[in-house]
């Protein structure tokens, strides 16, 4: 065998064990969906809900970008927290919980003072930090030599889910005018940001649901 067709059989032969570990498409999932609405936001939808709650483009965007030094903040405690108290499950659940009530204050409550929505922004975002644990706990059951794949197929799934979450609230704007919601309202921000709350929501039932995986 050639040495491109040995590396080919190598690394396929990798992606199919690892594709074989239920719990890495776990991993996957709730690191797809929590990671999908970051980016759902972050990228796109942030600045738009934002101005709709009645914020200048300049905070809104001030705002936006403290999504993502919350989550660069996350990322430095979250898996040392994993690690300090030998747990992926329990950081999981708490970043998810953390993400998910600071999007739904986002979306609903009645005031929003400028300090707030910044706030709220970066507790969103650091509560989505934990998503790289989905990278941590895919890998406490994979072989040594297969983490690179697990993160891999990790990685992939996150990213297709992330142009799927980006892609939704657009849609369901249309579909909201079409059904007689006003258009750049509060209500109609809600409605598409439905599919948002939605995917947090899935995350954290399955951050219940799976298996703690930290090597004892």
């Amino acid at each position: 065998m050639r040495p491109a067709e040995s590396l080919t059989a190598f690394l396929a032969e990798g992606i199919v064990e690892v594709a074989k570990i239920p719990h890495v498409w776990v991993a996957s999932a709730f690191g797809a969906l929590c990671f999908g609405v970051m980016l759902g936001m972050g990228v796109v939808w942030a600045p738009k809900l934002l101005a709709v709650r009645g914020l200048d483009a300049e905070t809104a965007n001030w705002s936006t970008s403290l999504l993502w030094l919350g989550l660069a903040a996350g990322c430095f405690v979250v898996p040392r927290w994993s690690d300090m108290v030998k747990r992926r499950k329990l950081p999981v659940i708490v970043g998810i919980a953390v993400q998910t009530l600071a999007l739904a204050l986002l979306l609903y409550l009645p005031e929003l003072s400028s300090m707030a929505a910044m706030a709220l922004c970066f507790a969103f975002g650091f509560g989505n930090a934990a998503h790289m644990l989905a990278f941590s706990t895919a890998a406490d059951v994979v072989r040594p030599d297969r983490i690179g794949t697990s993160a891999a197929i990790v990685n992939g799934i996150m990213f297709i889910v992330g142009g799927i979450m980006i892609n939704r609230p657009g849609m369901r704007i249309r579909l909201g005018i079409e059904a007689g919601i006003e258009p750049k309202s509060l209500e109609l921000a809600q409605y598409a940001s439905r599919p948002l709350i939605l995917a947090t929501v899935i995350a954290l039932a399955i951050a219940f649901a799976m298996r703690e995986t930290y090597s004892k």
